[in-house]
C-alpha cells in the first residue's frame, strides 16, 4: 500500500500516541473483509490488464446554484462520517488480506465546466471517469465530479469500487451528502466494524457443512453461459426489450397470485 507503514508493523493502529509522544499514525484501523469483498477483490485482481467491471456509477442532475466549497465539505464530512469510505485493500500476502481505514484522505471531488458543449461531450467525461481505475491499496475508493452543464445547472458523478458500496446503501450516501451539503446534523452511525464483528459470529463450519451437502455430485465445473465461459470480463450493459400485451398480462397476472 502507498503508506510506508502496513498493518501488521504499526503498533499506534488505534492512532493512540505512545510513551515516547509519536505524533498518531496515518493509520486510523485495520478490518477483516467480508466474504463478499473477498469475492469482489479477487475479481478485481485477476486480470488487472481488463477493466474492472465493478466500478460502478451514478449521477445526480441538479438545477441552481451550486456552492463548490460548500460541496467539497460536504464530501469530506460524509467521508469522515463513514470510516468504511477511507478504506483502502492491503493484499500482499494472499493468505491474510486485510482493509484499512486512512485517517485522512484528499477531498475526491473535481469540477469541470461543460457548458455549451453537448449531451456527447457530457457522456464522454462520464465514461472516461468510469473507465479510470482505482488503485485499490490507495484510498478513497470513490469520486465525485461536478460537471457544469450550463447556468445553474450541474450533473454531480459519483464513481465508486463495488468493494465500498452496494445499491442499497448508494441512497443513503446521496442522502446524507445532500443533508451535510444543506448543514443538517446528522445522527450517529453504526461503526461498519459492527457488521463484520457480527459476521464473526456465524457458524462457518455450519455453512460449509451445508453448502458441500448442495454442491454433493459436482465435481467439475458447471458454467452458467458455456458459450462465453472463458471470454474474461464483459462490461455490463443496458438493453431494452419491449414485452408486448400478452406477456405483460401473463407476468402482471403471475405476481398479483403471489401477492
Amino acid at each position: 500500500m502507498n503508506d510506508s507503514t502496513t498493518p501488521h508493523d504499526d503498533p499506534q493502529a488505534s492512532g493512540s500516541t505512545g510513551a515516547t509522544g509519536a505524533a498518531p499514525s496515518d493509520l486510523e484501523d485495520v478490518y477483516p473483509l467480508s466474504s463478499l469483498q473477498e469475492g469482489l477483490l479477487f475479481h478485481a485482481l485477476y486480470d488487472d490488464a481488463a477493466r474492472d467491471v465493478y466500478v460502478v456509477q451514478s449521477h445526480l442532475d441538479l438545477a441552481g446554484p451550486v456552492e463548490v466549497p460548500r460541496l467539497a465539505a460536504a464530501v469530506d464530512a460524509l467521508l469522515e462520517r463513514h470510516a468504511n469510505l477511507r478504506v483502502g485493500f492491503w493484499y500482499e500476502d494472499p493468505q491474510d488480506v486485510l482493509q484499512f481505514v486512512q485517517r485522512t484522505v484528499e477531498t475526491p471531488l473535481r469540477v469541470a465546466d461543460l457548458a455549451g458543449r453537448g449531451p456527447d461531450a457530457v457522456q464522454r467525461e462520464m465514461d472516461a471517469d468510469w473507465r479510470h481505475p482505482f488503485e485499490l491499496d490507495a484510498p478513497p475508493l470513490l469520486r465525485f465530479a461536478l460537471l457544469r452543464l450550463g447556468a445553474d445547472r450541474h450533473r454531480l458523478v459519483l464513481t465508486c469500487h463495488h468493494l465500498l458500496l452496494d445499491g442499497w446503501s448508494m441512497p443513503i450516501v446521496v442522502r446524507e451528502l445532500l443533508a451535510l451539503y444543506r448543514g443538517e446534523q446528522l445522527p450517529p452511525v453504526r461503526p461498519y466494524r459492527d457488521h463484520l464483528a457480527l459476521l464473526a459470529t456465524r457458524d462457518t463450519a455450519a455453512a460449509e457443512r451445508a453448502w458441500a451437502a448442495a454442491l454433493a455430485g459436482f465435481d467439475t465445473p458447471h458454467p452458467v453461459a458455456p458459450a462465453v465461459a472463458g471470454a474474461g470480463a464483459v462490461e455490463p450493459g443496458l438493453i431494452v426489450r419491449q414485452a408486448g400485451t400478452e406477456l405483460t398480462a401473463r407476468f402482471a397476472a403471475a405476481v398479483r397470485a403471489r401477492d
